[in-house]
């Protein structure tokens, strides 16, 4: 848990933004239109925010008893599986309001797999690299990123109609702070490892986010839901904060950059 709490720090410490609820107004849109994103957004092969795995002097300079106390908790965790997560679970959800049993195996890969990242970049031997394959592999094949309570009612997840709620946007920032941290080390095993990473993070994440403006949380028609005024809540900052982290790390295309920032 401590582990995925610094993970998660970590991702979602990049940018702050205010979010105006008067009228629709995005004030940091409306500060920094697209036309100017160029001349203010690093490229994307020179942001460098954080050491990589390779920086080993970079890493160093973290507290020897945090990097102790990240390897000992991975190292408990390799011989640990990863759990599946059956369809009858994730329908719990439709059928008795139980979503706390999907949830735990769902966060409970995440937060291994966050462990095994910490783990492998203070102890950079390569001990942790399979077991973290192999949890990257398995989100990856996970039908949906997000939790079933934020599945639109649909009971299971249709993988043709990607939702990008609070927890798939979070999957998104992970696997693009691994692609970051450690993409040549992952390369080396075998290189449809981040190819797959990139692939499945652009088709939950980025691509719907660029074809929708209806999901409630993005605010552009709050007006219209339920008959009321309904301003934006604390979904925005997070969902957009995570999904900046997703562009700025993975998308390569530096038009398409500009474009989803």
């Amino acid at each position: 848990m401590k582990s995925f709490a610094l993970f998660s720090i970590v991702s979602l410490s990049l940018l702050s933004s205010s979010v105006s609820q008067e009228l629709n107004d995005i004030s940091l849109a409306q500060k920094h239109p697209r036309s100017s994103l160029e001349q203010i957004i690093t490229p994307r092969e020179a942001w460098q925010p954080f050491p990589t795995w390779a920086d080993r002097d970079g890493l160093g300079q973290i507290p020897e008893n945090i990097r102790e106390i990240a390897i000992a908790e991975a190292t408990k965790l390799l011989q640990t599986d990863w759990p599946p997560l059956p369809a009858s679970v994730f329908l719990q959800y439709a059928r008795d309001g139980n979503r706390s049993n999907y949830e735990a195996l769902s966060f409970g890969r995440r937060h291994k797999l966050a462990a095994l990242v910490l783990a492998e970049l203070f102890e950079g031997q390569g001990r942790f690299m399979d077991q973290i394959v192999d949890g990257v592999w398995a989100v990856c094949e996970e039908s949906f990123w997000g939790v079933p309570a934020h599945n639109d009612g649909r009971g299971l997840p249709d993988v043709d109609r990607p939702i990008v709620d609070l927890f798939a946007a979070e999957t998104g920032a992970m696997m693009a702070w691994i692609y970051y941290l450690l993409a040549p080390q992952l390369d080396e095993i075998n290189p449809l490892v981040t190819q797959r990473m990139l692939r499945e993070t652009d088709a939950r994440i980025l691509t719907p986010y660029l074809e929708h403006n209806d999901w409630g949380w993005l605010g552009f028609s709050w007006r219209q839901r339920s008959g009321y005024q309904r301003p934006v809540n604390n979904w925005n900052p997070w969902i957009n904060s995570n999904i900046i982290t997703c562009a700025l790390i993975l998308e390569q295309d530096p038009q398409r950059r500009l474009d989803i920032l």
